[in-house]
């Protein structure tokens, strides 16, 4: 005897069959009555005839199945999500509430990459993690951060915002759900931007990156948000020097409801950064930023990646430096002169010597004419 395979749809929830034809009801069986098969005499009452009878014998056939579904021949098929296929995975957050990936567009022609973000809220330790409800506020802070950048009349900055392309409904916002973001053209992130690019950049090139990227802070202070869990996580950046914001889940916006006790959960620097600093003990909820602008702007500025172990001596090594941006940088992480970015770029400005205001071509004009390679 040989396996035998016969076609069941499982129905689940409320769904509805009884407008199907009875060619196809034959085929549907609700979830609750698939339970059932699992006691012998159901599962004999139900397949009464031919090769039925002796499915009760199938794990003596498990070799069968391992031989088709291990084979050379059985591929996986590809993981999709609203039209975009999960690759490579890039981040998983300190405490495994999700995962990111990168994504590729499915039905299109153009090289259109996304970022898929994969939440198991069985590993959030919060009661919001454990009602659709919960989960679903959860998922749409995001959202309402973006919503607020955009009511701010600033469709500049707004653009500069990774978008998403997904939709929550509790119902289906279950304990694992996938969303979809999609991401600028030929934009990494800050890490692999530093790998990649930063290492050959002259110090002219680095520090015109380091006024780009506090510019960016200033005009997102200047609609009233704090993105308070700044990292290479959440800063994405193009070789034409784009940049684009992304992870405002726990952002501060003063239309948005405050996260309480679930911020330290969910952000990524409470869990494993240079952050001793606590936001409540800070005077303005933009100072936050400027600290952790401070630190990526060191990284940035000594061609480092962002680690746990580059956070250590960071301290230590800008007080070691006899450049001039150290002592700002210094004094931005330890002190509190500066309540938001504008205060950082001004003195930024003012230390900054004449001789590194040299023209900067805008070369993101060209990135149309750009392919991956």
């Amino acid at each position: 005897y040989k396996p035998y395979t016969h076609s069941f749809v499982v129905m689940c929830g409320d769904a509805d069959w009884s407008q199907l034809p009875d060619t196809d009801k034959k085929f549907m069986m609700s979830l609750k009555d698939f339970i059932k098969l699992g006691q012998e005499s159901h599962f004999k009452s139900t397949f009464k005839e031919g090769n039925f009878r002796k499915m009760q014998v199938l794990n003596q056939d498990f070799h069968l199945f391992d031989e088709i579904f291990d084979g050379a021949d059985s591929a996986p098929l590809d993981y999709a999500v609203d039209g975009y296929i999960k690759k490579d995975l890039i981040f998983t957050h300190p405490n495994e509430i999700y995962q990111e990936f990168y994504a590729q567009e499915k039905s299109s022609q153009a090289n259109i990459k996304g970022l898929i973000r994969s939440w198991d809220f069985n590993k959030l330790d919060h009661s919001k993690g454990k009602t659709p409800e919960g989960r679903v506020e959860i998922l749409s802070r995001d959202k309402k951060i973006r919503d607020a950048i955009y009511s701010s009349l600033n469709p500049t900055l707004y653009d500069n915002c990774v978008d998403s392309h997904s939709v929550f409904n509790k119902d289906k916002v279950t304990n694992t759900f996938d969303e979809v973001y999609k991401l600028k053209p030929h934009q990494i992130r800050l890490n692999e931007f530093i790998d990649k690019f930063v290492q050959s950049y002259l110090e002219v090139d680095k520090l015109n990156l380091i006024k780009l990227l506090i510019s960016r802070f200033v005009a997102l202070h200047d609609v009233d948000v704090a993105h308070n869990d700044l990292g290479s996580h959440s800063i994405w950046i193009s070789s034409s020097k784009d940049i684009s914001l992304s992870n405002f889940i726990c952002a501060y916006s003063k239309d948005t409801q405050p996260l309480g006790d679930l911020r330290e959960i969910l952000s990524v620097n409470d869990a494993h950064t240079y952050t001793e600093m606590q936001i409540g003990s800070l005077s303005s909820n933009y100072q936050y930023d400027v600290k952790m602008l401070a630190i990526i702007c060191w990284h940035i500025f000594s061609s480092k990646r962002i680690s746990k172990d580059s956070l250590i001596n960071i301290s230590e090594e800008i007080a070691a430096s006899n450049h001039w941006i150290a002592p700002l940088l210094s004094n931005a992480i330890e002190g509190d002169s500066y309540i938001n970015a504008k205060e950082l770029f001004k003195n930024l400005q003012k230390l900054s010597p004449s001789i590194e205001h040299t023209f900067d071509f805008d070369d993101s004009q060209l990135d149309k004419y750009r392919n991956d390679i």
